[in-house]
C-alpha cells in the first residue's frame, strides 16, 4: 500500500510546522531574555530576531521578508532594535533562544534527532525563491543536539512554509491585512491590522472562498518542497512531526 502524497503530508503537518516553532517565540523565557536585553518595544525581539538574517536593511525590506506584519509595526520594531543588537547578532541570539527552549522543554529521544534529519534535508533541498527569510534563517548554524536542530528545522520550515503561503494569499487575490483578519482575527492588532478597516466591505463568504484557495495552493507549493522525501521517509516526517506538536499540546 503506498504512502501519503507530498500534498498530503503537507496538510497533516502544517499544525505542527506553525505551532512548534512558535511556542518559543512566546515563551516566557524569551520574553524575559528579550527585555533582559532590551527589546521593549512592542514585537522588536522577533521582527529583529526573525529579519536579522537579512542584514541591516531598511525596514520596508524586513517588512517586505515578513509579508503578514503591518509594514509601520515592523519598522517601529525593527528601527527600536538598532539600538539594543546589530541585527545580524539579533538573529543569532534569537536561534538560540529557540535552541534553549527546546533543551527545556523537548524529552531526549531519539525520534527528535531523526525528525532533524529529515526536516533538514527539505531546508537544504527547498528553493529559496520568494522566500528571503527562510534562505536567511537557513544559513545559521545548527545545533548539534536533536532536540535543538529538531525545532531549529523547523522554524526553518515554518519560515519557507509562510513564504509559500504569501504566495497563495496574493495569487488568491486577498492582500495580507484581509488574510490575517479573516483567518486570525484574536491577533491581528498585535500585528498592525483592524478587522473592522481591513475587512471593511469584504464578503465573508468570498474572503472565505479565497482564503480556502490561498491555503490549497500553499499546500501545493509546499507539497513540492516536501517532495525531496522519499515515501517511507514522507511518511515519516509526518508522524514525527504530528507526534511533537501532539506531546507540546498536551502539556497545556
Amino acid at each position: 500500500m503506498s504512502g501519503p502524497t507530498p500534498t498530503a503530508v503537507a496538510e497533516q503537518t502544517a499544525r505542527a510546522i506553525q505551532t512548534v516553532p512558535a511556542r518559543f517565540m512566546v515563551a516566557a523565557e524569551t520574553h524575559s531574555r528579550a527585555a533582559e536585553l532590551g527589546y521593549t518595544v512592542h514585537l522588536s525581539f522577533q521582527v529583529c530576531g526573525r529579519g536579522g538574517v537579512l542584514g541591516e536593511v531598511d525596514a520596508d525590506v524586513v517588512a517586505a521578508g515578513m509579508v503578514f506584519m503591518h509594514p509601520a509595526v515592523v519598522r517601529r520594531a525593527w528601527d527600536a532594535g538598532a539600538a539594543v543588537l546589530p541585527r545580524p547578532d539579533a538573529a543569532g541570539v534569537f536561534a538560540d533562544s529557540a535552541h534553549v527552549w527546546a533543551r527545556r522543554h523537548l524529552t531526549a529521544d531519539p525520534a527528535w534527532d531523526r525528525l532533524a534529519e529529515l526536516a533538514e534535508r527539505v531546508v537544504r533541498g527547498a528553493h529559496c525563491a520568494a522566500a528571503p527569510v527562510f534562505a536567511g534563517w537557513r544559513s545559521l548554524p545548527v545545533p548539534g543536539d536533536g532536540r535543538e536542530a529538531a525545532v531549529h528545522h523547523l522554524n526553518g520550515l515554518r519560515e519557507l512554509r509562510a513564504a509559500r503561503h504569501a504566495v497563495g494569499v496574493l495569487a488568491a487575490g486577498l492582500v495580507p491585512g484581509e488574510a490575517v483578519c479573516h483567518r486570525h482575527p484574536g491577533i491581528a492588532p498585535d500585528f498592525g491590522w483592524s478587522v473592522e478597516s481591513d475587512l471593511a466591505g469584504i464578503d465573508p463568504e468570498d474572503c472565505g472562498r479565497r482564503w480556502a484557495a490561498a491555503e490549497a495552493t500553499t499546500d501545493e507549493l509546499f507539497a513540492r518542497d516536501l517532495s525531496i522525501l522519499d515515501g517511507p521517509d514522507l511518511e515519516e516526517f509526518s508522524t514525527l512531526a504530528q507526534r511533537l506538536h501532539s506531546e507540546l499540546r498536551g502539556r497545556r
